[in-house]
């Protein structure tokens, strides 16, 4: 029996291989003759119903066995420590760029994106803005530059460290802290505004209440906050083809393949893995009311980015009565996963080999994306597809999905 920390690492090592090679596969069972053939005959219904967005259910699955087994302040744990490994290619990749920046090699550019605009009518110059998991720094020292005091908090000592080296460097009124916004060191009301791009990865309703609780209190009494959060729609992120070397040609068709998804899942309320990360989806009815234990929630919108919600949330006057309120996360999550407990080894088993089959056909993939155009892809590579699905369909010998609706 393995170890717990490393068994619950393997769990969020395997939900990150599932996100980030599954894009190179979808096509293939999405979109040939053979594999629509083979889901068609599938004899488990469950497997059929799932098939077409392998992904999803997958990460289902690894959620429903690592809640299993592993109480909520392990899992958070363990995805802060996720969160770093991920991110470790963009510290390389940061340093980097500011090492050629220096040498006159290239400039700095702070660019701009579509949220920027938002965030700077409502907030003047000179507000002093806290940014929650700041990473390397890239947003901040776009407000920093436009004269708001920017501080940001991270997890990852590296990217605090790269993101301090920036602003050093660009003199500009921005500074990095290595603090988990669970337990921030600042007075009460030190900033005007904050903004937090990843709300829902806290994996329980007293993590997600204490964090509400920790950004309420910093915030000034006519402050304002951002909290961005996810939607169940266009879960698979098929964007990070980008991170892997494709050619842009294969980045766009890729990106043009995820327009499927948005049409698959209905917007909905629920949890599931991505990247080796703990996450929450939302609609904007659910989030203003989990909002609303510890707000006021005075703004609420989609996004031009079809994954996300934002909302401009205050203080409420009296911040005393929140933390007696029950709070419970909602959810109205279709799927109902259950599965044979005494099989887990055995499930385990099943989606390390099917983690292994989408590595090696990604690196194939991409190979192939190195000296081929995009045109006839599907015809020229020779795809593990019928491989993946007869070895998905075994899976569901021993995991059971329950349609509520």
């Amino acid at each position: 029996m393995l170890e717990k920390t490393e068994f619950i690492n393997r769990i969020l090592a395997y939900s990150y291989q599932i996100t980030v090679s599954s894009p190179a596969i979808k096509p293939f069972i999405r979109q040939t003759i053979e594999a629509v053939a083979l889901i068609n005959n599938f004899k488990n219904p469950n497997a059929k119903k799932n098939a077409w967005n392998f992904d999803y259910a997958l990460q289902k699955i690894l959620l429903y066995i690592l809640k299993k087994n592993a109480i909520d302040e392990e899992i958070a744990g363990h995805c802060i420590n996720r969160y770093k490994k991920n991110l470790s290619q963009l510290y390389l990749r940061r340093k980097s760029e500011l090492d050629r920046i220096k040498k006159k090699e290239i400039q700095y550019v702070p660019g701009c994106e579509h949220r920027d605009k938002f965030i700077y009518e409502r907030f003047k110059p000179g507000s002093r803005f806290l940014y929650v998991g700041c990473g390397s720094g890239t947003e901040c020292l776009r407000y920093a530059s436009k004269g708001y005091c920017v501080t940001g908090i991270d997890t990852d000592q590296n990217l605090v460290d790269i993101a301090n080296q920036y602003s050093q460097y660009l003199n500009l009124p921005f500074k990095a802290i290595c603090m988990d916004v669970m337990d921030m060191k600042f007075p009460d009301h030190s900033f005007d505004g904050f903004l937090l791009e990843f709300y829902g990865n806290q994996s329980s309703e007293k993590l997600t209440l204490k964090m509400q609780q920790e950004l309420a209190r910093i915030l000034s009494p006519d402050g304002k906050g951002i909290i961005i959060t996810n939607r169940r729609k266009y879960s698979s992120y098929w964007f990070l083809g980008s991170h892997l070397s494709f050619p842009i040609e294969w980045i766009q068709w890729f990106a043009d393949q995820a327009e499927a998804d948005l049409f698959y899942h209905k917007d909905g309320v629920g949890e599931q893995l991505k990247y080796g990360l703990y996450g929450r989806y939302h609609t904007i009815e659910s989030i203003k009311k989990e909002l609303g234990y510890t707000f006021n929630v005075v703004e609420y919108k989609y996004e031009e980015d079809p994954r996300y919600i934002v909302c401009v949330v205050t203080r409420k006057n009296n911040q005393n009565t929140f933390s007696r309120l029950p709070f419970q996360f909602e959810t109205d999550d279709y799927e109902k996963w259950d599965y044979d407990i005494l099989q887990t080894g055995k499930i385990v088993s099943i989606i390390e080999r099917l983690c292994s089959i989408l590595k090696n056909h990604q690196k194939s993939v991409l190979e192939f994306s190195q000296k081929s155009t995009v045109k006839n892809f599907l015809q020229e590579i020779k795809s593990p597809a019928k491989d993946f699905l007869m070895l998905f369909e075994e899976l569901f010998e021993y995991v059971t999905v329950f349609d509520n609706h």
